[in-house]
C-alpha cells in the first residue's frame, strides 16, 4: 500500500554533504510530507558510499515483479501502469512508474509511488538521484523451499524487508508474522533490533551485511531529468536533403563536429538538385521544389515528390515529427510521429491518405502524457 497520509515532517541524508536533508523541503506547496526512512541515517550514509542520492523512504514505495512483453525502455515504461494497474489498485493519474532492473528469473522490477510523495522527493533531491530505500539492502540468496529468502533490518517499531525475487517493503513489527506466513515462510536473515517473537530468524551483525547492489533512479518519464530541446526544424529538412545524396542518418546533433562531412554533403546535394531545378538550394522547402518541377513539366524524384505531400498534409495537424528516413529501393519515408492524444495521430494519418499517399501504421505507444506511432508513406499514384 502506498503511503501519502500526513505526518511530521521527517528527514533524510544527502551523503555527500553528510547532513540531514528535510524530505517536505523544495516548496512544493503539497499538503503531505514523506514518513521517516526505516534505516538510520549513518547505516544509510554508509551503505550509499560517497553517492549522492535522495534515499525516498520504504513506506512510500511499493516494489513488484513484471514480466513485460516489450522490447525497449520506453515501450516497457510505457506498458507498467496497465501491467500494475491491478496490484496497486489506484487510479493511474495518481501514481508514477519506474523501472528499476531485472530480477533473479528474467522479470521487471517495478516501482510505484504517489505523484505527490515523488514530487516532493524530486523536490529535495535538488538534482541527485532519487532511489527507494529497499535497494540500500542486498538481494538475500534464494533458499530451498517455495518461501524463498528475506533480509529484514528493524529499526524501532518499523522493518525494512529485501526478498530473494528482488522486491521488499517496509512494515510495522507487529504485522511481520502475518505477512511472514503468507510469503511462504520464508528464510529470515535479521539485522539491526531483534524481530518480534516467534519469527525463526538467524540473527546477523551490521558489520557482516553484504553491499548493496545498482541503485535505480526513479526519475523517468515525468520526473526524468531536462533533455535536450530537439532540433530544429529547419535543421531536420536539412537532414533530409542531405539523405538524397545517399547519405542516410546523419544527426544536426553532429552538425558542428562533423563540419567538414556536412560541407561535402552539401555540396553533392546542390549538384543533384541543379540537374533538376536550376537554381535551388539544398534548405528551399521541398513543397517549393516540387511545385517548381511540375511547372517545368518534370517528374518529381519520388524522395520530393512524398515528402512534399506528406508536408503539405501534415502541416495542419498537432503532431511533432522526428526520425525520419528514406528507402531509394522501397520508395517509402518513415517517420515518428507524436502527439497529445492518439485521435490527434489518427487524424494526421486520415490527412496523409487524403494526400494520395499509401500509409502504414505502425503500433501505438502512450506514455508520459502523448502517444507515439511509427509511419510508412508510399505515393499512391
Amino acid at each position: 500500500m502506498l503511503a501519502s497520509q500526513d505526518v511530521n515532517p521527517e528527514i533524510s541524508v544527502n551523503p555527500a554533504a553528510d547532513e540531514v536533508m528535510p524530505a517536505a523541503a523544495g516548496g512544493s506547496g503539497i499538503g503531505i510530507s514523506l514518513p521517516r526512512t526505516i534505516l538510520p541515517d549513518a547505516i544509510i550514509s554508509k551503505r550509499l558510499h560517497g553517492k549522492t542520492a535522495f534515499v525516498i523512504p520504504a513506506l512510500s514505495v511499493t516494489l513488484h515483479t513484471v514480466h513485460l512483453p516489450v522490447r525497449g525502455q520506453a515501450q516497457k515504461l510505457a506498458a507498467l501502469p496497465y501491467a500494475l494497474e491491478e496490484d496497486i489498485g489506484r487510479p493511474e493519474a495518481e501514481i508514477h512508474h519506474a523501472l528499476c532492473g531485472a530480477s533473479a528469473d528474467g522479470a521487471m522490477l517495478a516501482a510505484a509511488v504517489s505523484r505527490e510523495a515523488m514530487t516532493l522527493a524530486v523536490d529535495a533531491a535538488d538534482g541527485a538521484l532519487v532511489t527507494p530505500e529497499h535497494f540500500l539492502l542486498p538481494v538475500p540468496a534464494p533458499a530451498d523451499g517455495e518461501g524463498g529468502s528475506w533480509i529484514a533490518w528493524r529499526e524501532g517499531d518499523l522493518v525494512l524487508v529485501r526478498a530473494s525475487d528482488g522486491t521488499g517493503f517496509g512494515a510495522r513489527a507487529d504485522m511481520l508474522a502475518a505477512l511472514w506466513a503468507a510469503a511462504g515462510r520464508p528464510v529470515i536473515d535479521s539485522y539491526g533490533a531483534a524481530l518480534p517473537a516467534g519469527l525463526p530468524a538467524r540473527r546477523r551483525s551490521a558489520e557482516d551485511l553484504p553491499p548493496p547492489g545498482p541503485l535505480p533512479n526513479l526519475r523517468q518519464g515525468d520526473f526524468a531529468p531536462p533533455q535536450r530541446l530537439r532540433a530544429p526544424a529547419i535543421a531536420l529538412a536539412l537532414t533530409l536533403l542531405l539523405a538524397l545524396a545517399g547519405h542516410l542518418g546523419l544527426a544536426f546533433a553532429d552538425l558542428q563536429r562533423q563540419r567538414a562531412t556536412v560541407e561535402t554533403l552539401r555540396a553533392e546535394a546542390s549538384e543533384l538538385l541543379a540537374r533538376n531545378v536550376p537554381g535551388a538550394r539544398v534548405t528551399d522547402d521541398p513543397r517549393l521544389l516540387y511545385r517548381r518541377l511540375a511547372a517545368g513539366g518534370q517528374e518529381a524524384p519520388g524522395f520530393l515528390a512524398v515528402l512534399a505531400r506528406a508536408s503539405e498534409a501534415l502541416a495542419a495537424t498537432p503532431v511533432q515529427l522526428s526520425n525520419l528516413n528514406w528507402s531509394g529501393r522501397d520508395a517509402a519515408l518513415t517517420l515518428e510521429a507524436e502527439a497529445q492524444g492518439i485521435d490527434v495521430l489518427q487524424a494526421a494519418e486520415a490527412a496523409l491518405r487524403a494526400a494520395a499517399l499509401d500509409v502504414a501504421a505502425g503500433a501505438v505507444t502512450a506514455g508520459g502524457g502523448s502517444a507515439r506511432m511509427t509511419l510508412t508513406v508510399r505515393s499512391a499514384q
